[in-house]
């Protein structure tokens, strides 16, 4: 079973019974996409796939690319075993604008990467870049580039990931070629990684650091200046198959339903400590509400969902004396 959290028990081939229910005087349907975390409606003629053409300069981390990053993560096969950031020194960057600075940290990325699959054939990672005013040194206010990312490697451990990080962060600092003094010392730091213990950590990194949405630059010559990519792989990992079917209308009405109930469950508690988080779930619940929706859910919590509303309709099909 995987770590990230398992295949739900019930399977795919209980999932198509259930999504292949019709009402015959429904017209309208849902496009439903259950991955293993994610959990996606559409509906008819609501927006296109995107797609074609050549994209233009990436200037942010749209709420778009957010979704992707975020339906791809929580699909992953095994979950990461550890997250380690790669900051970029000073003296790189030294006199860069945002574009040259995007320009030499993606070649970085790209070294970096081709050194790592070469020595690790079966090291996977995703990784993300993020643009922050530095708050220290000679770059001080200045914005600039560093990197998250997410590893997995079959055979680390607890016990042994750290001797992989000291080593991954010893191949970084030679890809960047820095003369910095403090660079080696900053980027083996124990601060600059740590062992996913569970999938509740793992999702609490991903929204406090991966997936936080880029807010444009104050001058308008920066924000003209291309970014660079936000996100992608090194290696190849694997992904769970997503299942895509048309469910009825009424059915995606009620499932909404059930939705709504396990946001105010999970996240009431938290907000009663956190006054700032009802902002959020208002924001969550307005996505539920709305047409086209994705929410970041368990696949066996939804299977749950499913399976307990058909148990009601079952009883009040035998108390109204109708068979189901």
């Amino acid at each position: 079973m995987s770590a990230w959290g398992g295949l739900a028990r019930r399977g795919t081939a209980c999932l198509t019974h259930i999504f292949s229910r019709k009402n015959k005087k429904e017209e309208k349907r849902i496009l439903a996409k259950l991955g293993k975390g994610s959990l996606e409606f559409k509906y008819p003629g609501s927006g296109t796939n995107g797609g074609g053409g050549s994209r233009g300069k990436i200037t942010g981390f749209s709420r778009q690319s957010r979704k992707g990053m975020m339906i791809r993560l929580t699909n992953l096969r095994e979950m990461p075993m550890w997250w380690q950031t790669f900051t970029v020194p000073d003296d790189v960057l030294q006199g860069l604008t945002i574009e040259e600075k995007s320009r030499i940290t993606s070649s970085f990325v790209k070294d970096f990467k081709r050194e790592l699959e070469k020595n690790w054939p079966l090291l996977w990672g995703v990784w993300r870049r993020e643009w922050e005013p530095r708050k220290t040194g000679e770059l001080k206010g200045a914005w600039c580039p560093h990197f998250h990312v997410f590893f997995y490697l079959e055979g680390v451990t607890e016990e042994t990931y750290r001797m992989m990080a000291v080593h991954l962060a010893h191949i970084w600092v030679h890809v960047v070629g820095t003369s910095h003094p403090g660079a080696l010392s900053v980027a083996v730091n124990e601060k600059s990684y740590e062992w996913l213990h569970s999938l509740s950590q793992a999702i609490g990194y991903t929204s406090k650091y991966m997936a936080k949405v880029l807010e444009c630059f104050q001058g308008d010559q920066e924000k003209e200046q291309s970014l660079g990519r936000m996100w992608g792989y090194i290696g190849k990992p694997e992904f769970c198959e997503f299942c895509t079917r048309e469910i009825g209308y009424q059915d995606g009405i009620w499932l909404k339903r059930y939705l709504k109930k396990y946001v105010l469950s999970r996240w009431r508690r938290k907000a009663k400590k956190k006054p700032g988080e009802w902002k959020i779930i208002k924001r969550v619940l307005k996505g539920i509400q709305s047409g086209n929706m994705w929410l970041l859910i368990p696949r066996e919590t939804v299977l749950d969902m499913i399976w307990n509303a058909l148990h009601q309709e079952i009883k009040s099909s035998e108390l109204m004396g109708c068979p189901f």
